[in-house]
Parts: structure tokens; sequence; C-alpha cells
């Protein structure tokens, strides 16, 4: 018997790891399943967008002027960085992205949504720049089984996302997303690599439900 003995604590340790690991999972869905009835709520919303991405050498940060309306308008005016005064509305209804650059004058021209002259270094897309996004994809991440923990910073609750393999866009590994403790959504998000920064959106100044309409969002 003695030779079998030190089996039980090795079986005690595994089942504690499993059952924790398992409540901090159940922990994550909760937040995000409450998230999205708060998303259920917002009909559209206004805000100031801050967005920094990298990849291999290249690095690009840009401001934007940022409406979003349901069931997936999306109007992004950049403020500073590359192609300040450049701005791009996307329709859903279409699925494709005006995109509309000053010269003398603005010119527009229509684009696929993963045209690279629309989305970000990155690949990332218009409609992908969403809380509702946000929200769905770290959803469909935790059911697949990437790991999930959750810690308090910055009055809100952050859920890291980590997995030994890169689960989204071809090399991220690590995801924390921001869920802000008064608005219940997220607010900032951030996508690691090997432990290095490549992606960062922060929202700010933001109002929920302002009565946009249509041509709020032209391009």
């Amino acid at each position: 018997m003695r030779k079998y003995a030190p089996i039980f604590p090795a079986l005690f340790v595994f089942f504690v790891v499993f059952a924790y690991s398992f409540a901090v999972a159940e922990q994550c869905s909760d937040i995000v399943k409450t998230s999205l009835e708060k998303w259920k709520q917002v009909n559209d919303y206004v805000c100031r967008m801050e967005a920094y991405n990298k990849k291999g050498g290249e690095e690009d940060y840009k401001v934007y002027e940022y409406k979003y309306m349901k069931p997936g308008y999306v109007y992004m005016f950049i403020l500073e960085g590359k192609s300040k005064g450049a701005k791009v509305f996307y329709d859903p209804t279409t699925n494709k992205v005006k995109g509309c650059k000053k010269i003398l004058f603005y010119i527009c021209r229509t684009f696929d949504p993963a045209d690279p002259k629309v989305t970000s270094i990155r690949g990332a897309k218009v409609p992908e720049s969403t809380m509702g996004y946000i929200l769905k994809q770290v959803k469909g991440f935790v059911e697949s089984g990437v790991g999930c923990s959750v810690q308090e910073a910055e009055g809100a609750k952050v859920l890291i996302l980590k997995s030994h393999h890169p689960f989204t866009e071809g090399d991220v590994d690590e995801m924390r997303v921001y869920i802000d403790g008064n608005l219940g959504l997220p607010v900032k998000w951030e996508r690691f690599s090997k432990g290095k920064l490549v992606n960062r959106v922060v929202l700010r100044d933001i109002r929920l439900n302002v009565g946009l309409k249509r041509e709020d969002l032209k391009p």
C-alpha cells in the first residue's frame, strides 16, 4: 500500500486545481453574460477611440471620433495619426466600407471590409471595433476552452485570456478586456504576442443611447 500512498495527495491537488480553474472560467462566463445583457440595452454610442497597433517593426497610433448604431453601423473619423482627416463608414446592410480621404475635397470609395486600405496594419476590420464584437469574441474564446482569469484594475474587472498557443489574429496568445465597473461594458482591450503588446484600444468620453440616426453617420 505504501508505494501507492503518494497518489492520493497528487489526486487531491489535481482536483483542487481543476475545481479552481472551473470556478474562474465560470466567473469569466458570468461577467461576459452580464455584459452582453447590458449590450442588449445599447442602441448607439459615441466616444473617442485611441488605437495602437504593432506588426513586425511597424507601429501605428490613431485617435478617432467614433460612432456606432445598431444593427452594426460604424463611423470613424481620424483625429490624430496617419491619414488624419480621413473617415470610414461601415454599412451592415451591404457589408461594405466607404472610405473617404480629403485632398482638396473628400474623395470616397467603396471597399470590402477585408481590404487593407480600410483595415488596421494588423488586419482588424472596421466592424470588429465595436463593444459588442469584443464581448462576443471573448464569449467564443471562453467557450472554446481558452484559459480565463479575472483581476480588478482601473475601476474595471479585467478578463485575462491566455493560451500556450495563439488563439486569435495569428500570433496573439493573450488578451485582456476591461469591463467598466459603472457601464458594465468593455472600455479597453489589449492583445499580446509572447508577452509583447501588439494592440491596445481605449474608449474615452463614452455616451450611450444618444439617439443617433443614419444621417449622423454619413461619411
